[in-house]
Formats: C-alpha cells, structure tokens, sequence
C-alpha cells in the first residue's frame, strides 16, 4: 500500500504495544503490494505477528494490541502492511 493514516496509526499503536515487558520484538513495515500479497494479507491496514495476520482492515487499540500479543502470540518478529 501507499502508507495511509491507518497505517501509520496502526505503526504506533504496534510499536507502542510491543514495547511492553516480555513483548519486545523486532517491528518491519511492508508497504510493496508483492509482499503484501505474499503474506495473505487481503485489506491493509493489517499486523503479523510470527506470519500470523493477527488484526486486518482496521487499527486496534493499544490496550487490545497488547492483550492479544500476550497471549503468546507476536512474541518474535512483527510485520505492519500497509
């Protein structure tokens, strides 16, 4: 995608989510629609947490970032796609 407002709103709220305890980890921004495409991504915004689309077509907020990423999931390398 181009890099639109959700997406640069769901960049904060990432890296702000997996700046918690525990929940650190690497945070790439894709934004070439082949790797987009590549990672099963159908509506941007969305965020993959260990290749797993975690949110998709909108922004969560911070608080439900950071739950759901404690759940085990999103412990490793992070993607934003936009």
């Amino acid at each position: 995608g181009s890099g639109y407002a959700k997406c640069n709103q769901l960049e904060a709220v990432a890296v702000t989510a997996l700046d918690q305890p525990c929940l650190g980890a690497s945070v790439d921004l894709v934004r070439f629609f082949a790797q987009i495409a590549s990672n099963g991504v159908m509506s941007t915004p969305a965020l993959l947490a260990d290749g797993e689309i975690i949110f998709s077509n909108r922004v969560p907020k911070t608080q439900e970032s950071i739950s759901i990423l404690k759940k085990g999931k999103g412990c490793g390398d992070a993607q934003i796609i936009s």
